[in-house]
C-alpha cells in the first residue's frame, strides 16, 4: 500500500513517498517507509561543485534535506492513509 503526496508549489521534487509494508509475522504495526526526494542541481558547475564537496568528506552538519508543504487537503489525505494502515493492523491481529 502506497501513497505519493505532492508539495503545494507543484514541484515533482518535492513529492513524498508513504509505502507501508504488509503485516508481516512478529512486529505489532505495519513498517511505514519515507521517502523524499533530495535537491537536484540543474547547473552543471553546481552539480560540480556539490560533487568535489561531497568526493572531499564535506558533511553539513543539519544533513541533506528539502522540504514538502502540506496545506489541508494533502493534511487530511495523509490522515486517511494512516488510518487505513491502522484499521489493516488492527483487523490482522
Amino acid at each position: 500500500m502506497e501513497k505519493f503526496i505532492r508539495c503545494e508549489c507543484g514541484s515533482l521534487e518535492h513529492t513524498v513517498h508513504f509505502q507501508a509494508s504488509d503485516f508481516i509475522e512478529g512486529p505489532d504495526w505495519p513498517e511505514l517507509i519515507i521517502n523524499v526526494h533530495l535537491v537536484s542541481h540543474d547547473n552543471f558547475f553546481k552539480r560540480l561543485w556539490v560533487g568535489l564537496r561531497y568526493a572531499l568528506g564535506y558533511n553539513c552538519k543539519y544533513g541533506h534535506w528539502d522540504e514538502v508543504l502540506l496545506w489541508q487537503d494533502k493534511i487530511i489525505e495523509l490522515r486517511d492513509y494512516l488510518n487505513e494502515i491502522l484499521c489493516r493492523t488492527t483487523t490482522k491481529t
